[in-house]
This record gives C-alpha cells, structure tokens and sequence, in this order.
C-alpha cells in the first residue's frame, strides 16, 4: 500500500451523508453531522458527530476554532501518467542505417524493488537490423514494440502499455492493479535509454504527459485504511483470531470523485501543556457534502484563519 505519515495525530472520516437538521441525528455509516458548531462564537469546542462503516456511533476530535492553523478543501489528487516516445534521430533511415546491426532500446524501472534509486530494474531488448525489422521507420518501431511486449510477459502485471506506428514507439505509464491493504494503484515509473550502434546515435526520447491518470480514490482508500488502524487497532493482525475486521467506506474506482476538507489544528493547555500540540483531521466525500461542511466551518472558524478551499460551484 501507499506510505504515509502522522504528526502526532491523523484522522480521516469518510463523509457519505451530512446531517443538517435540527434534532435529527446521525444513524447510517459514513453520517455526519456538526457538534457544538455556535455561529458568532470563538471559544466554544467543536467537533463532528459520525457513524463509521460497522455502523458504531461515535464522535471526533474536538476542537477549539481559535486553535485551527489552517483549512484547506481540494479534490482528491490524481497522479498523472506520463508517456515517453521514442523516435529516430534526424537524417537517420533505418533500411540503410541500422541494417545489420543490433539496435538496443533500455527501459529502466525506477524503484521497483523497493524505495531507493538502486533498486531499480532495467528491460533491455535488443532488435536486428535486417530486411524486415528495419525495412521502414514503421517496421521498426513495431519490431520494439513486440521485443518490449515480450520482455514483460512475464510479469504479474504489465509495468507500461507499449504502442507504435509510423511516428514513433510510445511506452506509457501504467495504473498498477489495485489490492486494499497491500498494493497501491500507483504506476511504476521508468526511464527509457537508446543506446548508440558504434557509436551512432540512433533514437531520440521525450517525455510528455500522456493525458491519463490514476483516480485519486485509490490513494483514500490506502489512507482510510491507515489511519484507521492509527486510532483503533495499531496491533492489526498480531491478535488473529480475535482481531477486529472493520469495515471501509471508500470504494475505489476510475471515475470516483472524492473532494477532501482537511482541518489542521492543535491542543495546548495551562501550566506544563502549554506548547501546541498538532492534529490533523480529514473528511472524504462528494463535492456537495464537502461544501456543506465547508459552509459549516466559515460561520464560527476565526476571520484569520488561514483557507484554501477550491471547490468550484
């Protein structure tokens, strides 16, 4: 699964149903409603009444909205996939050029044992010049492309999506297979190497980005999934049978589209608790019950506390 981190506290909530009226209370999972929430007041707690997944009626944090540093509300952050596309070199004519030699293209996995450079992973292939692999610049694109295609069938799960034609060899990043828990959807990202033929260099590269991304329910769902076991059940699977299995709210999927209001604040008391101690607290959900909480926060959060909501109407 993704990697996170926590400053001493992270919470994520996952919204499915904001409760605004009055006397009605929160009843099914993912219900919400606002605690203490007084507009005109700067000292009173506040907080949010909720319902997670199994059900279990419960509460967050409370705070004081003298204490909230900052409010920030986005949609949840896709990733980007990038595409590299390799193409020969100006006046270079593969029938004449490159016919009986041995053409080698690498392409690098970056990071794909782990989490450092050096543990990356290169897929070399290597492609012949001969009357039908370098007849035409298409020819000759397609003949890597099946060389690549080749190298990685092998694998549990394609590393990139390989095509051709006449205007180049395209490698494109490639959303992973997602497993809850265990593997994150996140493509394994690569550089792509043309190798000079005594000393010819052949083959250019340019990196662009492909126009496609990884949707950013994905990521949630690691992150609900994580901080979670942070509040609850930090020993997870060590106490197997009696292990609690919760159940999650959010369900990934391509074309989910989750917005995040996050509330970063702290606790500070008298005497010896008088140094700030930092909290952060996250809410997922539609873009309409996102901006109702939103709405919520502005009537009682400070004039100068600092925002970035960028929720469009």
């Amino acid at each position: 699964m993704k990697n996170f981190n926590t400053n001493q506290a992270r919470h994520l909530y996952v919204v499915k149903n904001v409760i605004t009226t009055e006397g009605a209370s929160v009843a099914n999972p993912g219900d919400i409603k606002s605690v203490g929430l007084v507009a005109g007041t700067n000292t009173t707690d506040f907080g949010f009444a909720y319902v997670n997944g199994d059900g279990i009626k419960t509460r967050t944090d409370l705070f004081n909205p003298c204490k909230v540093e900052y409010v920030t509300a986005k949609i949840a952050p896709v990733i980007p996939l990038n595409k590299a596309t390799v193409t020969l070199a100006t006046g270079i004519t593969p029938a004449n050029d490159l016919l009986g030699k041995h053409v080698q293209l690498t392409v690098t996995l970056r990071d794909f044992h782990g989490l450092g450079f050096g543990e990356s992973y290169p897929i070399t292939v290597d492609v012949y010049g001969d009357s039908a692999n370098t007849a035409s610049a298409t020819t000759f694109y397609k003949a890597l492309e099946d060389e690549l295609k080749a190298a990685v069938a092998g694998f549990a799960a394609a590393p990139f999506d390989v095509t051709s034609s006449a205007s180049g060899l395209v490698i494109t990043e490639k959303q992973q297979p997602f497993v809850f828990s265990k593997h994150s959807a996140d493509p394994i990202h690569f550089d792509v190497t043309c190798h000079p033929v005594d000393e010819l260099a052949w083959g250019s590269v340019a990196v662009a980005a492909s126009g496609t991304s990884v949707n950013g329910s994905y990521a949630l769902a690691d992150l609900e999934y994580f901080t979670h076991y942070e509040r609850s059940e930090n020993l997870r699977e060590k106490v197997f049978p009696y292990n609690y299995t919760w159940t999650p709210l959010i369900v990934p999927a391509d074309d989910a589209a989750y917005y995040v209001l996050t509330i970063q604040y702290y606790y500070s008391g008298n005497a010896e608790d008088v140094q700030k101690s930092p909290k952060t607290m996250q809410l997922a959900g539609s873009k309409a019950n996102i901006k109702t909480l939103v709405n919520q926060l502005a009537a009682v959060l400070p004039e100068n506390c600092p925002q970035d909501i960028d929720i469009p109407e």
